[in-house]
């Protein structure tokens, strides 16, 4: 005997005549709260059950969800409508199209979960993520996966933004996609309870908590009623209208965790870091505050020290002393193990055609070169891997406007190995972005754990949000919807958050960076600037204090200073380049 799919009940033929979403929501104005959470869990029934088939339901759209008595269902197979041509596409159509679809391939699972995830952005605002403006704005946005998601949150904000991802491997599959909607944790153990033992027996060892895919899929079809109190709710008046989004709220989260294992770092905040018991004069100026138990400390900075002079200076190894090692307009960067010291001349192109890296051993003073760029292309903004082995600068040239001026472009990254002594030079198309709203081209970090680099992109809508590529220059991820990434360390230790700005006015967001949701928003003020992370519940930031005074504090995730780190001087109020690294 076949077998159906658990969940092909909340599929529906062509000839059921119930009201679609699209009118419920004309009519009625969007979903919101619990009744949405309903809507999402019995269509997203329905494809997980049709992917189960090996069938692709090709057109979820608000006229493809059917509002029933006993529900949302999803109508299928539905008719096939004329093939548009060039002179009746419009971008209000194009808007619940997919990237593949843009590019004229056939539908596929994936394309289900995109189409699902727009869907339900409808069902809470009424109107698509992608439309809105031109049909190259659609088509642009589409490409591109920069969403707008509205007033969606917590586990839903986070699934749809998974679903809308641009590259079709990145989403999620529907039975996955169901498991999270259904915070799938162990719940549905209960929801099919296993038959009692025989009295007289003693009770069996625990099962296992691996389940099969059958029994999962299984159990959530009857935990879809049993959640969800009931799919009819849907249709009667008590639905929920939908929130207003909020600017500068982080998403709600779920008490459950989600099937992803995904949690919200604890609310209560952790001691404040330890008051310092050592003062540590600096050769150009100012004093450095510490203690014993500090997780980072100050390896290397570089400073005003004359009118448009720099220096660079360096902890001497082994002590609590710092001595200047390089000179003007020149970057000094101890790696995270202190083991090698970095120098590059950043205006080389002024006297040299070719730039190099300068390496050197501080145990033994061994010392070799590594080029990054030939002229007029220049590398800047070096940073480490966090294992030492390998180094990083953004490369740009300059490109002279139809209106004279010079706009500096992002060609791509240099990654230095310093165990093979290579430089690799990375090309990327990031100098074809639309220019930031401050002019500025991205600049390139090493992500947590060496794989890949992070980058600040302009998303089609003119905002700014986080791209990630791997070591090849291709894009793997991005999350439009963050902010500019910030500071001279982005990530906290443990890499599970990072930093942005552009989230609110004024503000510093704290984000997830596997599941990209906003953990913590700190007031920064007009003056701040972000220099990195204490620890994974601290921040450190700096602020000039009277003139010439640049003033390092540490701040917890409501905005509070708990700690001074240093009070450094610069020439001319020159911001400070700060490098940390853990003990």
């Amino acid at each position: 005997m076949s077998e159906e799919p658990a969940g092909l009940g909340y599929v529906v033929g062509q000839e059921a005549d119930w009201p679609t979403l699209e009118q419920e929501v004309q009519g009625h104005g969007p979903f919101g709260g619990a009744a949405l959470h309903r809507l999402a869990i019995a269509t997203m029934t329905g494809l997980a059950a049709l992917h189960r088939a090996g069938v692709v339901h090709g057109a979820v759209r608000p006229d493809t969800v059917l509002l029933g008595p006993q529900g949302a269902r999803l109508r299928h197979p539905v008719p096939e409508a004329p093939a548009p041509d060039e002179e009746t596409v419009e971008a209000g159509a194009l808007a619940w199209s997919t990237p593949e679809q843009v590019d004229g391939l056939p539908p596929a699972p994936a394309s289900d979960l995109f189409a699902w995830a727009a869907t339900m952005v409808y069902a809470a605002t009424g109107r698509s993520a992608f439309g809105g403006g031109t049909m190259t704005d659609t088509v642009n946005r589409l490409l591109h996966g920069a969403a707008d998601l509205g007033p969606l949150d917590g586990e839903l904000r986070t699934l749809a933004a998974d679903c809308l991802a641009a590259e079709p491997g990145d989403r999620p599959a529907a039975e996955d996609a169901l498991l999270r909607l259904l915070g799938y944790s162990g719940a549905l153990d209960t929801a099919i309870p296993t038959d009692p033992p025989p009295a007289a027996e003693p009770p069996p060892p625990p099962p296992a908590r691996r389940r099969s895919r059958l029994l999962i899929m299984t159990a959530a079809a009857v935990a879809v009623a049993l959640l969800s109190g009931g799919l009819t709710y849907v249709l009667t008046g008590d639905r929920e209208p939908a929130a207003a989004p909020t600017a500068s709220a982080a998403p709600a989260t779920s008490a459950t965790p989600a099937a992803t294992g995904r949690t919200t770092p604890a609310a209560s905040p952790p001691a404040s870091p330890p008051q310092p018991t050592k003062r540590i004069a600096l050769p150009s100026g100012g004093t450095l505050y510490e203690h014993p138990d500090d997780p980072v400390r100050l390896a290397s900075y570089r400073t005003g020290v004359a009118p448009d002079q720099t220096a660079g200076y360096a902890r001497t190894p082994g002590a609590d002393t710092f001595q200047r090692v390089a000179g003007d307009n020149t970057d000094a960067v101890v790696s995270p193990d202190g083991r090698w010291l970095a120098v590059v001349n950043e205006l080389s192109v002024a006297v040299t055609e070719r730039q190099e890296v300068t390496i050197t051993e501080r145990a033994t003073g061994a010392r070799f070169s590594l080029p990054t760029a030939d002229a007029p292309q220049v590398g800047q903004f070096l940073t480490w891997s966090r294992d030492s082995r390998r180094a990083l600068l953004t490369v740009f040239r300059d490109l002279l406007g139809e209106d004279g001026k010079q706009r500096r472009l992002t060609a791509g990254y240099v990654i230095l190995d310093i165990t093979a002594r290579t430089s690799t030079f990375v090309p990327t198309t990031d100098a074809l972005d639309a220019p930031d709203a401050d002019g500025s081209a991205p600049v390139y970090h090493w992500l947590p754990d060496g794989t890949g680099v992070m980058s600040v992109y302009t998303t089609p809508e003119g905002t700014l949000g986080a791209r990630l590529r791997d070591l090849t220059g291709r894009e793997t991820r991005t999350m439009h919807w963050v902010g500019r990434p910030i500071g001279e360390e982005w990530f906290s230790p443990s890499g599970k958050l990072f930093t942005t700005t552009g989230c609110g006015q004024y503000t510093t967001c704290v984000w997830d960076t596997a599941t990209g949701d906003r953990q913590a928003t700190l007031p920064a003020g007009r003056t701040a600037y972000a220099v990195g992370w204490y620890d994974d519940r601290h921040l450190i930031r700096a602020t000039w204090a009277g003139k010439n005074t640049f003033r390092i504090t540490v701040h917890d995730f409501a905005g509070k200073e708990v700690r001074l780190l240093a009070e450094m001087r610069s020439h001319d109020q020159r911001v400070i380049n700060l490098t940390f690294a853990g003990r």
